[in-house]
Formats: C-alpha cells, structure tokens, sequence
C-alpha cells in the first residue's frame, strides 16, 4: 500500500491540492501512481470482488456491500 503524502486530501480536494499532492512524490511513486475520480452519481460504491468464503454468512444469506454501507453512513444516511 502507497503511503500518502505528508497532508491528507480533503474529501473534495482543489486542483491545487491535487497539484501539490503529485508534487509531494518522489519518482518512485509518481511510477506507481494512478488517479482515481469518484462520480458523486454513482448510485452505489463499488465493492471489490471477495472470496468465495467471504461472499455468504455461515447461514448462507449473501454479505451485504460493505462498502456502500460505510458510504451511506459516512453521508449520513
């Protein structure tokens, strides 16, 4: 995992944050670097695949998103 930069981007980051942000890396990381923009329309947050063993309860009901749920709740909701 990427340790991020000195300052901690805001959750709606300026373009000159940003600037400074890619600024703040060394080459190494700035290889290994990859944006990421997030689509406040977006009607559900994405959740990366899970091991098979992970996807059900031990009663067999399907996880929920977990992401989504921390999402919603992060929003208030």
């Amino acid at each position: 995992m990427c340790e991020a930069p000195s300052a901690t981007l805001p959750l709606m980051a300026t373009r000159e944050d940003l600037h400074r942000a890619v600024d703040a890396l060394d080459d190494e990381r700035v290889a290994r670097a990859r944006l990421v923009v997030v689509d406040d329309d977006q009607s559900e947050s994405e959740m990366a695949p899970l091991p098979a063993a992970w996807q059900r309860f031990d009663d067999g009901t399907p996880v929920p998103n977990w992401v989504a749920l921390l999402d919603r709740s992060r929003r208030g909701h």
